[in-house]
């Protein structure tokens, strides 16, 4: 299996991420990192992979059959909350590694926001 990020040439990161949280990984690998959580499926462009938190550096991968990227975790955390929103999901009745992600993804774009804001106000 190969590794792939931005410094490698992945190009996948400046295409849109699609997020289906809580779907089924195990086309895609059937081992996950031994800190790595699986939250779903994401497709980018025509390529599919299982999604995939992982704990230890606190950012997101996409594992297919042949290759593992780095993802964007910006992208990914915008495309969570999407998914959250499109999916209409319930976080009383989600799992709490979905439930985790969602919070996660929420807090860290509100924080984005804030903090984009203030340097927009800045420049005034």
């Amino acid at each position: 299996m190969q590794f792939m990020d931005n410094t490698r040439g992945d190009k996948l990161n400046k295409y849109r991420a699609t997020v289906q949280l809580g779907a089924d990984h195990s086309a895609y690998t059937d081992a996950l990192p031994s800190t790595g959580v699986a939250i779903g499926t994401v497709t980018i462009r025509e390529h599919s992979g299982a999604l995939v938190y992982l704990e230890h550096i606190g950012g997101y991968i996409m594992i297919t059959p042949n290759r593992v990227h780095r993802l964007n975790d910006h992208k990914i955390n915008a495309s969570i909350v999407q998914a959250a929103q499109d999916q209409q999901l319930d976080l009383a009745t989600c799992s709490a590694v979905i439930r985790e992600a969602i919070e996660r993804a929420r807090q860290i774009n509100a924080d984005w926001k804030v903090q984009k804001t203030a340097q927009l106000k800045a420049q005034q």
